[in-house]
């Protein structure tokens, strides 16, 4: 047996160990455990965080939901029920700025869609929902479609929603 060659190899086993390069194990677990909390220790003292992105502005976003309601209304001389339908349309401003001067009109000259609501602008907020009332009545052979105008950023804007 070389001696030499011996006192090299522990010399080797003794400076690898030293730098954290060598370990013993009893078994396969145990190896495992100690691979995760090196690379635990890794990832710790890399001192990383969470990427930052750009914030995005988004502006006015509007969106139109129909939506409607049976309501008993009254009973007849035979007792039955006699119910009515409200409708109205849910106008939401999902974006991150307020829409301002908000105007809502029908679109067509043969709908068969009435707003119910106000004239008058308005501003709806970012995040606010806005109730708008409507009653159908017979006839009318154009879509029900309804037009939203508004002012952002001192621009005049204008979206139209389908909803019936």
């Amino acid at each position: 047996m070389d001696t030499q060659q011996l006192d090299g190899l522990r010399e080797f086993r003794a400076a690898i160990s030293e730098r954290g390069l060598l370990g013993e194990f009893a078994n396969t677990g145990q190896l495992g455990h100690e691979v995760w909390k090196a690379i635990e220790y890794d990832i710790a003292s890399l001192e990383l965080s969470a990427p930052q992105l750009p914030a995005t502005k988004s502006g006015v976003r509007f969106a139109a939901q129909p939506q409607q309601e049976r309501e008993l209304t009254s009973y007849d001389s035979k007792g039955k029920p006699r119910y009515s339908t409200r409708h109205w349309i849910d106008i939401t401003n999902t974006g991150d700025q307020d829409a301002t001067d908000v105007r809502f009109e029908v679109v067509g000259e043969n709908s068969s869609m009435i707003l119910t609501s106000g004239d008058e602008p308005t501003v709806i907020h970012a995040g606010q929902t806005r109730r708008l009332h409507v009653l159908h009545h017979m006839g009318g052979g154009d879509p029900d479609i309804i037009r939203i105008r508004w002012s952002e950023d001192d621009e005049q804007k204008e979206r139209e929603f389908h909803v019936g």
